[in-house]
């Protein structure tokens, strides 16, 4: 007997007589309940225990008839079908149609007036008791679903709005016509013939299209409409299918049909259909396999239930410089990155967005996160008949690394991995073009493993001719895969091109956020759905357990390796991996479900996961593994008995996980690089303690001499068994070059095996005399980029007569140091050294590039009213109170870079950094007085009437004294395109970049607050726009002419569309710009050249023009007076001269990196820059 029918039985003895008491009726019904073993807390997902539970707690205590009805087989039908259909709009009509009949039948006896009450009202307890069975995260997914739905009509239309201000022909037809081309285009891609189109009325455009079938093609005549689609436009099809002897005719709106020609075409006898454009679709492009896969994947991977928000930040980018001003936070609890990415969905101006985190922070389930929600909402849009959001098409890009091109990606993603059978390659195109999908590609930089710089950028240039007008790409990636955050922001802002491809001018831009790493409430929610509470504590009891988990990739790890960790081992997370994959095994062992020993399967892996990594193909087919292990274990397995033992061995527990196709690969990425890092410290001879005990196996006899990795596994007994192992020895130079000296860049493996090989005593020698054995290239520079992430710099080494082509001097988290290191001789002309710490080191004979001279991060300074001279970058600040940096400067330290300094009263300033602001005496650096709010660029201003701090980026202003917010910075409504802030001398603007190039600054007796200073309409997608200034002051170029001049301080604009009287270098980049409006007088920085103009001559020539000894300028300033002027030479020296005359009244150094630094005088550097060196306490040797 079904549950149903328990409860109704039980409840037949109940009901006799109707009870108004209510607590004798919850009683009832806590006895109905406990009879048929159901608990209305937490009630059971199927069909007929949610009836149960309604039918209990609704009919309980009422009368007869009311249970009759609702434990009626065709009514617990209706809500059966409508449960599975997730509508309960059918099942109401049907059992009101039931209740109507029973005034015939009496099959329910006598049933009051107005029954018709209890079928809504228990249609809604039956919603309610279905709402029961829903875990938080699916209440919460529901109301994700629900807000992306109620964007989605507001959305198109804006895209719409958008398409008609980009395409001016279709601003000129009517809204039917606008469907009708539409609609032809998408024929076409589907193979359709549309021979003819002509208007029905105003309303409407008729077509003549032929459609393919098995035997020829069949006549349809398609009716486009404005508006909904009502019955009297199919009666108006009917008459157009006659006429043209028609097959079928078809009536297409853009969103919405009505239920009553629904009701007509139903009528017609398969003659007239009627389709929204989504439906349309739906008739040639099923995507059902796909859609099925994503919620599978999401099912498999827990996704759905243990899915954390995630933060995430935007650096904002200062056009005129291309530098960081400030930085937007998005914090978890406040939506984070999927409010983020719903707000970027929402807005059909922004086409593109990349999402960068470290290996482990949660680009994947993010990814497939956001594709489940949107697979979730276009089901429920379809099912329900509503216009549906974009769909989500995520690509793994790590399982098409073979694919060039990305038309041969999209074809292998829809026909081979997801058998979704289109027409053509076109309907893909023809859907993205006209808004329908979002293109996720997930893992940019597993494109390519081995991917140089020019493959990088045309591996994004491939990517990017996937974007296209209407269309929305998210791209996930490493930041890893960057050399810096610049690098990212040009490449994803197509400011980097290849041969073949294009700049910014046809490129597309990427938004660019950053996840953020979990803060320890997030840990916690995260842990709470693997593990009991009391190991939620003790493991956020651990502070180095905590450090680990900030990236979410490693909570199943830490799980995994906990009884390790319970014991006292050392944890760091190179450990964290070794433990859990140790335990794996180990439990797999002790079941005795494997016979291979820990040592064979790690070794086993380890060789797999290199080829994977070398070969760019993460994945190894179940077909080509009886090959691999004949080439790894040789004569142990010979004989096909043995080899299908080991084959099934190594397949089932081996850490790797299959897919449908039966191709094995690590559940992530950093897993490979984990087991190549250890296969690696092996090879060099540099793996010890529990590291080395890993590949150990127990009991066995130890060798005389240490043998390499590679000899060790080969030197097996008769039975197969390995020898003992005390240590490893090195493999040959030359074996090293095809494994550890082949590897391409990878932050994570040399995370990984710089936390393996700084244990070993000999590690600092062992890879110096690698580094000097190797050729040049790659195996040289893996030997000294390793030794430097183990020691974190590479102070006197000697690297003398080295070829250092190609070497990056980068650790992260710190400055790197060459400090004292022997580098006579040796070709720097093509290393990465900028910022290097010099000090002390030999370069005579060295082949040399400029760039080695080079001083980021880059400063700035500041003059100010009273004459003081400052100069800060990210980590200290130097003072000189009287203004003359002849002397040594007061310093104080930056502790939150980047920072901002403005002067608030004579020797007070106003210092701010990503954690707040506060008051400083200038002359000690005490700090007087602190706003503790987590943002960056807090700038003083006169704000209606007061004194205020300015949020610029986020446009709030607050009190000085507290932090808090007074009201919110609006841009002027008809200028919310790119926009600039100015600041200086407690004043603020705004310049703003859009249909116009414009300035406005606060006036509060203007409307809207706003008073707009000069505008000058531009064609923002032709012209060439360029801003270049220096905080206060901002010049504005258009196809590289100077038009417009802004004093921020006097709130003066000089705007000359024809030209301003400044002659630009064409050969040289603009580094610097300031304007003083009240002297007339402005100075550019080109190429390390500084030129002064007088802005109130129609042309003429530079009143003065100084070199300031290097190849470029980091920056220029002046006071507000316009007296004098510092410059900041990109070798990190401070230059200041007198504004008006170009005299230089004095010189200082900002860094000490070249201090001892030996140069030959032969170096190939000019007079000029010697000089500097020398000044920078560098020794030139004849």
């Amino acid at each position: 007997m079904s549950v149903i029918a328990t409860a109704a039985g039980v409840l037949g003895k109940l009901v006799a007589t109707p009870l108004k008491d209510a607590a004798m009726r919850q009683e009832r019904v806590l006895r109905a309940l406990r009879a048929v073993k159901l608990d209305p807390r937490t009630p059971p997902r199927d069909f007929d225990s949610v009836y149960a539970i309604t039918l209990i707690e609704y009919c309980a205590g009422r009368a007869a008839s009311v249970l009759a009805v609702f434990r009626d087989e065709y009514v617990v039908d209706s809500f059966r079908r409508s449960f599975q259909q997730r509508d309960l709009t059918r099942v109401r009509r049907e059992v009101a149609e039931a209740v109507e009949r029973n005034r015939e039948t009496r099959e329910f006896g006598h049933l009051a007036h107005g029954f018709e009450e209890h079928v809504d009202t228990f249609a809604a307890a039956f919603e309610q008791v279905v709402d029961r069975t829903r875990a938080p995260h699916e209440v919460r997914l529901e109301e994700t679903v629900k807000s992306l739905l109620s964007q989605v009509s507001r959305t198109r239309d804006e895209e719409e709005v958008r398409r008609l201000r980009i395409e001016p022909d279709r601003a000129e037809l009517t809204p039917a016509q606008r469907l009708a081309r539409d609609a032809e285009e998408w024929f076409r891609a589907v193979k359709y013939e549309v021979l003819k189109q002509w208007p029905v009325g105003e309303d409407a455009v008729a077509l003549r299209v032929d459609i393919p079938n098995r035997r020829g093609r069949d006549p349809i005549v398609m009716l486009c409409v404005a508006g909904e689609l009502g019955p009297h436009h199919l009666n108006t099809l009917a008459e157009l299918a006659d006429s043209a002897k028609a097959k079928e005719g078809w009536g297409i709106a853009r969103l919405r049909v009505s239920a009553a020609a629904r009701a007509v075409a139903a009528a017609s006898g398969n003659r007239l259909f009627c389709y929204s454009f989504d439906e349309l679709i739906d008739e040639e492009a099923d995507f059902e396999p796909y859609l099925a896969w994503v919620e599978e994947e999401v099912r498999r991977r827990g996704i759905d239930t243990r899915y954390v928000p995630q933060s995430c930040e935007k650096s904002e980018i200062d056009p005129a410089t291309g530098l960081p001003i400030a930085t937007s936070r998005y914090h978890w609890r406040d939506g984070g990155l999927d409010d983020y990415v719903a707000r970027w969905l929402d807005e059909p101006a922004k086409q593109h967005l990349s999402v960068l985190g470290e290996f482990g922070m949660g680009k994947s389930w993010f990814a497939l996160h956001l594709a489940h929600t949107m697979v979730l909402a276009w089901r429920d849009a379809k099912r329900r008949g509503v216009p549906r959001p974009r769909l989500p098409l995520l690509i793994p890009l790590r399982d098409y690394v073979k694919q060039t091109r990305v038309e041969g990606l999209l074809a292998e993603f829809f026909f081979d991995k997801h058998n979704v059978n289109l027409r053509s390659a076109e309907v893909v195109r023809v859907l993205n073009r006209t808004g329908r999908l979002l293109l996720i590609f997930d893992g940019f930089d597993e494109m390519a493993a081995r991917a140089d710089r020019n493959t990088v950028v045309a591996n994004f240039w491939s990517l990017a001719s996937a974007v296209d007008q209407g269309a929305k790409v998210l791209l996930s990636s490493r930041k890893e895969h960057f050399r810096d955050d610049r690098e990212a922001r040009d490449l994803f802002g197509a400011k980097i091109s290849t041969a073949g491809h294009g700049g910014t001018a046809d490129g597309p831009t990427f938004e660019i956020v950053q996840l953020v790493e979990f803060e320890d409430e997030q840990i916690e929610r995260m842990l709470r759905h693997d593990l009991p509470e009391e190991k939620v504590r003790e493991i956020m009891g651990h502070p180095a357990l905590r450090g680990l988990m900030r990236r979410p990739l490693m909570s199943e790890l830490v799980i995994e390796a906990l009884p390790d960790i319970e014991q006292g081992a050392e944890i760091d997370l190179a450990r964290i991996y070794l433990y859990a994959v140790c335990r794996k095994m180990d439990r797999d062992i002790h079941a005795e479900r494997t016979f291979t020993s820990r040592a064979d399967k790690l070794y086993f892996l380890c060789e797999v996961a290199w080829e994977m990594l070398s070969t760019e193909r993460l994945a190894l087919n179940y077909r080509d593994f009886p090959g691999r292990l004949r080439s790894f274990f040789g004569p142990v397995v010979q004989r096909d008995a043995d080899l299908d033992f080991w084959e099934h061995d190594m397949r089932n527990q081996g850490m790797l996980v299959r897919n449908a196709e039966g191709d094995y690969g690590p559940s992530h990425k950093s897993l490979l690089e984990f087991l190549v890092a250890l296969k690696f410290a092996g090879e060099l001879g540099l793996l010890t303690g529990d590291f080395l005990d890993a590949v150990r196996v127990p009991d066995a006899a130890e060798a005389d001499d240490p043998r390499s990795w590679s000899e060790h596994f080969a030197a097996r007994d008769a039975a197969g068994r390995l020898p003992g192992l005390s240590a490893f020895a090195p493999e040959s130079a030359a074996a090293l070059a095809g494994t550890f000296g082949a590897l391409e860049p990878n932050e994570t493996v040399f995370g990984f095996l710089a936390t393996m090989v700084r244990e070993h005593p000999e590690h600092r020698a062992r890879l110096l005399e690698l580094a000097h054995a190797s050729s040049p290239g790659r195996p040289l520079l893996n030997s000294l980029h390793l030794l430097a992430m183990a020691d974190g710099d590479l102070v006197d080494a000697p690297l003398a007569e080295l070829d250092l082509s190609g070497f990056r001097a980068w650790v992260p988290g710190r400055r790197f140091s060459l400090a004292g290191a022997d580098l006579r001789g040796a070709n720097l002309a093509e290393a990465e050294l900028h910022s290097t710490d010099l000090t002390g080191a030999d370069l005579t004979g060295a082949r040399l590039s400029p760039l080695i001279l080079r001083e980021l991060p880059t400063w700035r300074c500041r003059i100010t009213t009273s004459g003081a001279l400052a100069a800060w970058n990210n980590h200290r600040v130097l003072h000189w109170p009287d203004g003359i940096p002849a002397e040594p400067p007061l310093r104080f330290d930056v502790v939150h870079g980047p920072m901002f300094i403005h002067e608030w009263a004579e020797s007070i300033w106003w210092m701010s950094d990503i954690m707040g602001g506060r008051l400083v005496d200038a002359r000690t650096g005490r700090s007087m007085s602190e706003v503790d709010v987590y943002t960056e660029m807090l700038v003083p201003i006169h704000w209606r009437g007061q004194r205020v701090l300015l949020e610029a980026v986020e446009g709030i202003i607050r009190d000085p004294e507290t932090g808090a917010v007074i009201e919110r910075w609006t841009p002027p409504a008809e200028q919310a395109g790119q926009w600039t802030v100015l600041t200086g001398d407690f004043r603020a603007g705004l310049l703003a970049i859009n249909d116009q190039v414009s300035y406005h600054v606060p006036d509060s007796e203007a409307a809207g607050g706003w008073r707009t200073v000069a505008a000058l309409d531009v064609n923002a997608d032709e012209d060439e726009i360029y801003q270049v200034g220096s905080r206060d002051s901002e010049l504005v170029t258009i196809d590289d002419i100077p038009v417009m001049a802004i004093d921020a301080l006097t709130e003066q604009v000089l705007l000359r569309p024809e030209g301003l009287p400044l002659a630009l270098s064409p050969d040289d980049a603009l580094e610097g710009f300031v304007y003083r409006a009240a002297i007339g007088l402005a100075v550019l920085a080109e190429g390390g050249r500084l030129s002064a103009w007088s802005m109130t001559a129609e042309s003429g020539e530079p009143i003065w023009e100084r070199r300031t000894g290097s190849s470029g300028t980091l920056g220029i300033f002046a006071d507000p007076a316009g007296s004098r002027l510092a410059a900041i030479t990109d070798m990190g020296e401070l230059w200041l001269f007198d504004f008006r005359t170009g005299e230089l009244l004095a010189r200082a150094p900002l860094t000490d990196r070249l201090r001892g630094t030996r140069f030959s005088r032969d170096c190939g550097f000019d007079d000029d820059i010697l000089a500097a060196i020398v000044r920078l306490g560098g020794v030139i040797v004849d």
